[in-house]
């Protein structure tokens, strides 16, 4: 049997497809506010850490991003002013970066919508079946990072 013919590798087709799609009708939905999705993604993660912030390295971290590629966005987004980086008071190698006013707003204005068309795309998926899916997804992502 030919490896393509494998279940293995049809289900790594259709997931990098899936995945793919998604990036696609994300960027599709945040390019309308001039935000790309790993954009929004830190925005995101920013919301939920309003009050402290968190620094370049931990917000790289939440979004798989590293080294010049973190310090790029940090730069877009001040750029677009919908963050702030201030020394952190307690370590003066590190730099706090928090949402301003303006990152909020934004934030707050798209994320009904985005997750009403989240919902649509996972509605007719029951919590189970989801649950599954997610046990699935980790047991992946594990295995992919020890075959590293």
């Amino acid at each position: 049997m030919k490896y393509r013919e494998t279940d293995v590798y049809k289900f790594l087709l259709k997931l990098l497809k899936t995945s793919h799609n998604l990036q696609v009708k994300a960027g599709d939905f945040l390019s309308q506010y001039n935000l790309t999705q790993v954009q929004f993604n830190a925005l995101m993660i920013l919301k939920h850490e309003e009050k402290k912030g968190c620094s370049q390295k931990v917000l790289g971290d939440h979004l798989s991003v590293k080294g010049p590629n973190i310090s790029t966005l940090i730069k877009r987004l001040l750029k677009l002013e919908v963050i702030t980086r201030t020394p952190n008071e307690n370590d003066d190698r590190e730099k706090l970066i928090k949402l301003t006013n303006k990152g909020l707003k934004i934030i707050t204005k798209i994320e009904p919508s985005y997750y009403k068309k989240v919902q649509t795309i996972f509605s007719e998926i029951n919590h189970k079946r989801l649950k599954e899916a997610m046990a699935i997804l980790n047991l992946i992502d594990e295995n992919s990072k020890k075959a590293q």
